[in-house]
């Protein structure tokens, strides 16, 4: 309500009041003491100690109770805006499965299990993707002699291409191999679809331009997640997962965890279009396991909970509230406070025929109501 208000503002505005109102009573006939008092009055009472003390200690003692449940906030001036949030954007590794995908099943052709195996790690080596590493392991789990690759080139979202060998091996999606000019049968293609309706990830290995096998990666959604969305949208909240996985993928995913939406194939570019978007809409947009936005870009969430456990969500939600109402509580005693003050001050007493206010009297109601706004504080 009154979060626009700012004590810069009020500062000067308070000054000139103070030199206008003891200059207008001067000027009609008052002595210099009592401008001396009338200014001092109005200085006091503009004075905006009150507003200062309205937000910080009830943010403060917010971030203890944060703390004392077990939640470290990645940003001091988080809570202000997750109790405004409205929309809550989701990634999908490592929020809603457990980040740790594994090898679930293998589909060698023309080749055998071992071989496909061989390939695939060889050409993931120095992979840094979840996936990449995740074939690695399952390689060296099973005593595989991994090749190191001559080059590599990982395509972000797309897959990874590699010489091992002097054969040119591709790891990666279908339609990325598609791209590449490498001829998939429909039967291939038709059990990628099948498998990503599961929820699954079909990755495709191809040796120069003959397909190998096809790897099944899984990624097991963590224990949890279902009933802490739902305690998500119970605070009105929308929740939306985002993910570089294919559209199959998001849909399988959305009808497991029950979000409002689900956006598959979404690359960086597409977290900001998303957050962009939405926030044109007049939401107020919360980010979480969101790729790294980099202090250059044009577009910036107005909450990022990082990979804040989704588990903590609703929590940090009912604690944010909870602070900002007091917050709000206090901002609207200090503003109400000042037009109080500020009213007799001016003299508007006097006119009627009463006393001017003396210039201590203020000082006692500011000392009184920045108490009072301390004490409510802690209730945060």
């Amino acid at each position: 309500m009154f979060q626009k208000f700012s004590w810069k503002h009020l500062l000067p505005v308070g000054l000139l009041a103070a030199v206008f109102m003891a200059s207008y009573w001067f000027f009609s006939g008052e002595p210099i003491p009592v401008s001396i008092g009338i200014f001092a009055a109005v200085l006091v009472s503009s004075l905006p100690i009150p507003w200062l003390l309205s937000c910080p200690v009830a943010l403060w003692r917010a971030r203890k109770k944060a703390l004392a449940a077990g939640i470290e906030l990645p940003d001091k001036d988080l809570l202000a805006a997750l109790a405004r949030m409205d929309t809550l954007l989701l990634g999908r590794c490592g929020i809603i499965t457990s980040g740790e995908p594994y090898i679930a099943s293998t589909t060698p052709i023309g080749t055998n299990r071992a071989a496909l195996l061989t390939m695939a790690a060889s050409a993931e080596r120095e992979a840094k993707h979840p996936i990449g590493k995740a074939i690695v392991k399952f390689a060296e789990e099973h005593n595989l002699r991994i090749v190191d690759p001559v080059t590599t080139n990982e395509m972000p979202g797309k897959g990874i291409e590699a010489i091992v060998n002097r054969s040119p091996i591709r790891v990666g999606r279908p339609d990325w191999l598609q791209e590449e000019g490498i001829s998939i049968e429909a039967e291939y293609l038709t059990r990628a679809d099948q498998i990503s309706v599961k929820g699954r990830q079909p990755i495709f290995v191809t040796d120069s331009r003959y397909l190998r096998g096809i790897l099944v990666l899984d990624d097991d959604i963590q224990p949890g997640i279902v009933p802490a969305l739902r305690d998500i949208r119970q605070m009105g909240i929308r929740t939306v997962l985002l993910t570089s996985d294919n559209a199959r993928i998001a849909r399988a995913t959305e009808k497991q965890i029950e979000v409002d939406e689900a956006h598959g194939n979404v690359t960086a570019v597409g977290w900001q279009k998303e957050v962009r978007a939405r926030q044109s809409r007049g939401n107020c947009v919360a980010v979480l396991g969101a790729p790294s936005f980099g202090e250059d870009s044009l577009v910036a969430p107005d909450a990022d909970l990082g990979v804040t456990p989704l588990a903590d969500v609703a929590t940090l939600v009912t604690i944010a509230r909870h602070a900002m109402r007091i917050v709000h509580q206090n901002q609207t005693i200090s503003v109400i406070t000042a037009i109080m003050l500020l009213l007799p001050s001016m003299g508007l007493l006097h006119a009627f025929g009463g006393p001017f206010m003396p210039p201590f009297l203020p000082a006692i109601v500011l000392v009184l109501v920045s108490i009072l706004i301390l004490v409510n504080s802690l209730r945060a």
